[in-house]
């Protein structure tokens, strides 16, 4: 199949668009179900591989196919030998998902790729926020979407469960989630920022997602951010008259996420109130009790959703399994984690960026600690290799 450049362009944006709605949306992958968006994403992720069916083939040579190899023998041998039956289709959510985003993401360039995921998140955000300000003051008429729970919904914008959030959550499923994508995006383009780089209004679009991040009051994502901001100005050969004004904007951009930090409700209570914060707690529980099980079963796990897995988290006390690597670890065992934070670390030194790996590396992990993202599209972009890593995009 061969599309003009134009065509071409509009597929790829189709691409990079499913790409963020199968990311734990609510109008998309919570209202078709995880099965049905999954599933889509597969077909989509197989089209496009036809289309781009020179790059890449799927030989034993490419890193990331063997780590899918990996994942399905550890998958099958657990569920034929090791598990429990499942009580739900978890196990082949995750390996549909990997799988597809495989596909999708050693077709691409990655600064191409990058460019699309930018173009897309900030439109969504710069919709968003308007929303997000008007439902506020009650100025916008919302409807009820009922999935998981009764969303609170205007269009496609997710506006609270059972009523507001008084953050921003974008068309994610919470705040928590939204700040995962928008941090992602930042962090892609750590170099751009960090050497003052701005093309095709970068700038604009990455203030916009940054304005998005800050409403979203999330302690992680401030977190993450302050990280981010650090590794800007990690040894950053300048000027004396470039340190003249950008060290003041640095230490201001620090100063205004920490005054937002301590006046944020939600940031503040979690922080340092006395009283038990209920989120801190239910995520305080689940951290120990998937913990503990990863301890009983270290080489194996419990399987993802497997009977087993929900009996002894029920007895624990894990309820939303909100810690993704952790989820991981007493999923899949020790065996899995390591195989997976190696995959990582070395496809983010592909990206090649300017500071050390470890940076990005130490941002994953958080990001990865704040919500159960391992299945999503958004969190294979840093466990796969683009299919090259040096076409920038306009030039």
């Amino acid at each position: 199949m061969i599309l003009t450049r134009q065509k071409q362009r509009i597929w790829d944006y189709f691409v990079a668009l499913i790409f963020i709605f199968t990311t734990g949306t609510i109008a998309w992958f919570q209202y078709l179900t995880p099965g049905v968006a999954f599933v889509f994403f597969l077909i989509i992720a197989v089209v496009n591989s036809f289309i781009y069916r020179s790059r890449v083939p799927l030989g034993v040579k490419n890193k990331s196919f063997r780590y899918c190899l990996f994942v399905f023998f550890l998958c099958g041998l657990g569920m034929i030998f090791f598990y429990s039956p499942p009580k739900e289709n978890s196990v082949i959510g995750y390996l549909v998902a990997m799988f597809a985003s495989y596909l999708i993401i050693s077709r691409y360039d990655f600064y191409y790729f990058r460019h699309l995921l930018t173009n897309i998140v900030f439109w969504i955000v710069l919709f968003g926020i308007p929303v997000f300000l008007l439902t506020e003051i009650d100025l916008l008429p919302l409807s009820i979407l009922h999935v998981s729970f009764d969303y609170e919904m205007f269009l496609i914008y997710s506006i609270g469960w059972p009523s507001h959030f008084g953050r921003f959550a974008g068309i994610w499923h919470e705040p928590g989630a939204c700040q995962i994508i928008l941090n992602t995006i930042l962090w892609l383009h750590v170099d751009e920022v960090r050497y003052w780089r701005w093309e095709n209004g970068l700038f604009i679009k990455l203030i916009v997602i940054l304005i998005g991040l800050i409403l979203t009051f999330s302690t992680g994502g401030y977190i993450v951010f302050l990280l981010f901001l650090c590794a800007c100005i990690w040894r950053l050969p300048m000027k004396k008259k470039t340190r003249y004004w950008l060290y003041p904007l640095i230490i201001i951009s620090f100063l205004c996420v920490i005054v937002v930090m301590l006046n944020s409700e939600t940031v503040y209570d979690k922080l340092f109130t006395e009283e038990e914060n209920v989120s801190k707690v239910s995520r305080t529980m689940d951290i120990l009790a998937m913990w503990q099980m990863a301890l009983e079963r270290p080489f194996w796990g419990y399987g993802l959703g497997t009977v087993d897995f929900w009996k002894r988290s029920e007895f624990l006390g894990n309820v939303a399994c909100s810690n993704g690597l952790i989820y991981g670890l007493a999923s899949m065992g020790f065996i899995w984690a390591f195989i997976f934070l190696s995959q990582v670390y070395h496809s983010i030194k592909r990206m090649n960026f300017s500071v050390s790996p470890l940076w990005l590396f130490l941002a994953f992990l958080l990001l990865q600690s704040n919500e159960r993202y391992l299945e999503f599209p958004i969190t294979f972009l840093f466990v796969f290799y683009f299919y090259s890593y040096n076409v920038k995009y306009g030039k």
